[in-house]
């Protein structure tokens, strides 16, 4: 029987897990979350599946019974099947995330994982898939013609952003992305990867802020045995990961000085090194930072060094704040209920509430904003108090502030909510999700009063 592609606007994602208990609680929070999930506890069940109906995506256990998940991700590329892969383990390490994608994976999970992590993976797996068709079902357009994967909106600023990434991605130049935390630079970075010729390559993100110096080299050029403490084996990096694709290096302006001068290499000579090894490697691979730091103060401090940051910006492209987008907040509430197959709450469809998300500064940007509706989504229900709790949800929080400060911001955000509640400091903590005492202490945190702060 003839497989056919999803037809459904609900992505269909299988779950190939043998643990029955596991494969059926993450099938379930994934339904929740907007996925139709069909579970299997094998790879024979698996292949019995993808014989009979296309799938969006595919979670794939490697400790499966019988062979490993690597291996039967190996078998269905031979067989020219190109559903999104995201392999996960418990057992995860380099090596095997090295093994997942050079045998083709999109993604590489290791257990336990947040769901929110996960199901924003799966959503990205299932975009490119719905790019990867669209590209072939118009074989006569050029690449620059083919929507922008992630990027949504119409605003100016987005039309110029959306615009420029064609031109981008054609390049083999490094690539800096700047903007201010929350606006999306791994999104854009995405993009710039997925209109490539690189596309069908993988694509590798890191943070370069997360880890120490030793281990952050580790985890990038990799290590041999021996190298340090602990490192009982050889093991490769991440731009072995990411041979013949796209490394994204996150919050760059955090590197080490000293790795920095090890990246500058890499970007001018191609080489690189492991930890403990005088031998030179070579990777074909793009790199594309991220930055919501300006570098030129850091230059000038002595933080950054000056030449890696013009080997970087041959191609800078700065991403707008969400507060210079206009009605481009409109369009992302669209999208995000669109993406979940959910229909935008009609309170969200006022004038005062749509005024009032426009005129906000959204310091937190395009995360803040899917944050909000997160927790509206949540709060969403049939009954008058639930729609009653999203207006006062929104209007708490989209509502002008004079100050952009991060504490201002969430001061005012805590005093709206104990206005919408009569100023019952109880319920006004059980709606922000904090404690009496943490309420508390924010409130006075500039202003401590003599007595002790409630239990």
């Amino acid at each position: 029987m003839a497989k056919s592609e999803p037809t459904s606007a609900v992505p269909r994602v299988l779950w190939v897990e043998d643990d029955e208990v596991l494969r059926g609680v993450l099938a379930g929070e994934l339904g929740r979350d907007g996925f139709f999930v069909v579970s299997v506890r094998s790879s024979a069940e698996a292949k019995a599946q993808l014989e009979k109906s296309a799938f969006d995506a595919l979670l794939l256990d490697e400790r499966l019974p019988g062979q490993r998940g690597t291996e039967f991700l190996k078998e269905l590329r031979a067989t020219g099947d190109e559903t999104p892969v995201i392999l996960l383990t418990g057992h995860g390490d380099i090596e095997l995330a090295v093994t997942a994608l050079q045998a083709g994976a999109f993604h590489f999970l290791t257990k336990p994982c947040r769901l929110d992590v996960l199901a924003a993976t799966l959503r990205r797996a299932v975009e490119h898939r719905a790019l990867s068709l669209q590209a072939r079902s118009v074989p006569r357009l050029t690449l620059s013609a083919l929507p922008v994967n992630g990027i949504v909106g119409s605003s100016p600023a987005i039309q110029q952003l959306r615009s420029l990434i064609p031109r981008v991605a054609a390049a083999s130049a490094p690539v800096l992305v700047t903007g201010e935390s929350g606006v999306g630079k791994e999104v854009v970075a995405r993009a710039v990867h997925e209109t490539s010729p690189r596309r069908d390559s993988p694509f590798v993100a890191f943070n370069t802020a997360a880890l120490p110096e030793n281990l952050l080299e580790s985890e990038l050029f990799g290590h041999e045995k021996g190298a340090f403490t602990g490192a009982d084996r050889a093991s490769p990096g991440l731009l072995d990961a990411a041979r013949g694709g796209t490394i994204f290096l996150d919050e760059l302006a955090e590197m080490p000085i000293l790795s920095q001068a090890k990246l500058l290499r890499f970007l001018q000579e191609g080489t690189f090194r492991r930890l403990g090894s005088t031998q030179e490697r070579r990777a074909d691979v793009r790199v594309l930072a991220a930055t919501n730091v300006p570098l030129p103060p850091a230059i000038e401090a002595g933080r950054f060094r000056r030449d890696l940051y013009f080997r970087l910006a041959v191609v800078e492209i700065a991403v707008p704040p969400l507060r210079e987008r206009g009605n481009d907040v409109i369009e992302l509430i669209d999208h995000w209920y669109a993406r979940r197959s959910r229909t935008v709450p009609p309170e969200l469809r006022t004038t005062e509430i749509t005024r009032a998300l426009q005129r906000y500064r959204w310091p937190g940007n395009v995360r803040e904003l899917f944050n909000l509706l997160e927790r509206l989504d949540i709060l969403c229900g049939p009954g008058r108090a639930e729609r009653e709790l999203i207006l006062q949800a929104v209007t708490s929080v989209a509502l002008p502030v004079q100050s952009e400060r991060l504490e201002d911001v969430e001061l005012a955000h805590i005093r709206r909510v104990l206005e919408a509640v009569d100023g019952n400091r109880t319920e006004a903590a059980r709606r922000l999700g904090i404690s009496l005492k943490t309420l508390y202490n924010r409130l006075h945190a500039q202003d401590p009063p003599s007595g002790k702060a409630p239990e």
